[in-house]
């Protein structure tokens, strides 16, 4: 909007106002009719003290773009006032480019009156032709493409571009930016184009599947510019671009050298994840799982082994696309226990081994079980007396095994501690025996609670390690005892070991 004015009028005498020409311009803008309407309005000024002597107009005249419109009828002006003589509004067309202007003058003819009456000063107030230019409407061709967000398309399709333009003298450049360099679609361009978005351009989207290109359509009048439009082409990275990834995995428990198993809790895994990503991706993420374990690095490392038979072991990596590949090993653990002593004894006997419960010599003997861990697991058995200690390397991992040698100058009276031990590749498994005296005839537990015929007591009640020969009947609180026989005897029970009956 603009305001225009003319002078004022003569100075008033005795009360009369001075007036002048207002002109007020105002428009709207079609883009899609490339036209704009004008609308200009008439105004008389007037200034002065309230007083009984108008000044007074006629014969207005207003022209606007090429039209002249009048208005003959007497205005009368007593005091200071803004009135409205006249508005014409007119359609102005714009140019191909957009471009509009329009002009207008205006004038009008004034007396002031006197005490009497009599005119007092009269002449034309006018506004010089004004041509004035309209903000130019916007010409640029709109621009859409068949690569929207739901069309699926991928760097290396042909995508169609189709162009609206307001006039068939316009061409067209299509232009679009892509790791900071500038790319041009084409020149002078009508109403379409197709074009392929090289898969070159892949690395400058590191960072997602799914990306949007902006192109620009830039519309030209011959070599003017008349402005620009753009929309967005969504191209996805096809689905070959996948990041890779391997697994390797070692032992690094306490296995021995040469085994090449794996082995239930003493294998311990270590697994390394070798990943990369494609054209310009990178790893953002990885996930492993082994042993009931899960990993986000790698390498990673779990604990002992502790399930055995087949076991997979799986590893991921994700690149900064979101995309995942991975990786698996699988690898068999051989199930492992450790070795136990189901029985230990020392037996007193003669210098060649054959028994004697009064001999000076002692005859061991051990029951054992050893995991095999396919035959590699080493096997062997030990017991020991103070600093005399005596081996043996088993052939079989389940059995009895008595030691050849013998232990020498065991007194009769005596009471001896030995250890035995069974023994694999990763452990050993001690058990003590104690090798009592070869005989007392009657031996008291200290503190009273334990008699032993034959052999120092070592533990509470009643005990004999000699033939016993009973001429009276023999009362039992219970009729059986767990591992011996039990008769009925002249109304009372005996329990006895079957095989000393």
């Amino acid at each position: 909007m603009a305001t225009y004015y003319s002078n004022w009028s003569k100075s008033h005498e005795a009360g009369s106002p001075s007036v002048r020409l207002k002109v007020v311009t105002s428009y709207s803008q079609s883009k899609a009719n490339n036209n704009s309407v004008v609308t200009i309005k008439e105004y008389v000024e007037s200034k002065g003290s309230d007083g009984d002597y108008p000044a007074w107009t006629q014969k207005h005249k207003l022209t606007h773009t090429g039209t002249t419109y009048t208005d003959s009828g007497d205005e009368y002006f007593y005091k200071t006032e803004t009135r409205l003589i006249q508005t014409r509004s007119k359609t102005i067309s714009h140019n191909i480019n957009g471009e509009g202007s329009f002009s207008f003058s205006a004038s009008m003819y004034y007396r002031t009156l006197n005490g009497e009456g009599n005119p007092y000063g009269e002449g034309t107030l006018s506004i010089g032709t004004k041509y004035i230019t309209l903000p130019t409407i916007d010409r640029s061709s709109t621009i859409t493409t068949n690569a929207t967000t739901n069309a699926g398309k991928l760097f290396g399709d042909t995508i169609t571009f189709t162009i609206s333009r307001k006039s068939s003298n316009y061409t067209h450049k299509l232009t679009y930016k892509s790791g900071g360099t500038t790319y041009t679609i084409g020149t002078d361009l009508g109403t379409s184009k197709t074009y392929t978005f090289s898969k070159d351009l892949i690395p400058n989207y590191p960072n997602a599947v799914k990306n949007g290109i902006t192109v620009t359509c830039t519309t030209y009048n011959g070599t003017k510019n008349l402005g620009s439009n753009t929309c967005v082409v969504y191209l996805s990275v096809p689905e070959e671009y996948m990041p890779t990834c391997s697994l390797a995995i070692e032992d690094i428990g306490n296995i021995p050298e040469g085994w090449n198993i794996w082995v239930k809790s003493k294998s311990i895994l270590k697994g390394t994840i070798t990943a990369s990503g494609v054209e310009g991706s990178t790893i953002k993420s990885y996930l492993a799982k082994a042993n009931d374990e899960t990993f986000n690095v790698t390498p990673f490392t779990t604990g002992l082994l502790k399930n055995n038979g087949e076991r997979v072991v799986t590893a991921s990596a994700t690149d900064t696309r979101g995309r995942t590949a991975s990786a698996s090993q699988s690898l068999v653990v051989v199930d492992y226990v450790p070795p136990t002593i189901s029985m230990c004894k020392i037996e007193r006997c003669n210098a060649d081994g054959t028994l004697n419960t009064d001999g000076t010599y002692g005859k061991a003997t051990i029951e054992f079980k050893i995991s095999p861990v396919n035959n590699l697991n080493a096997k062997s058995v030990k017991v020991a007396y103070g600093s005399i200690e005596k081996t043996a390397t088993l052939t079989e991992y389940e059995g009895s095994y008595t030691f050849e040698e013998v232990f020498e100058n065991l007194e009769t009276n005596a009471t001896y501690n030995f250890e035995f031990s069974v023994i694999d590749s990763f452990e050993e498994i001690p058990q003590a025996y104690t090798l009592p005296p070869s005989f007392v005839t009657m031996s008291k537990l200290a503190g009273g609670k334990g008699v032993t015929f034959g052999q120092v007591a070592t533990e509470e009640g009643l005990i004999s390690h000699m033939n016993t020969k009973l001429y009276k009947d023999v009362w039992l609180k219970n009729e059986s005892i767990d591992g011996l026989k039990t008769e009925k005897v002249n109304g009372g029970w005996i329990t006895y070991a079957e095989d000393e009956a």
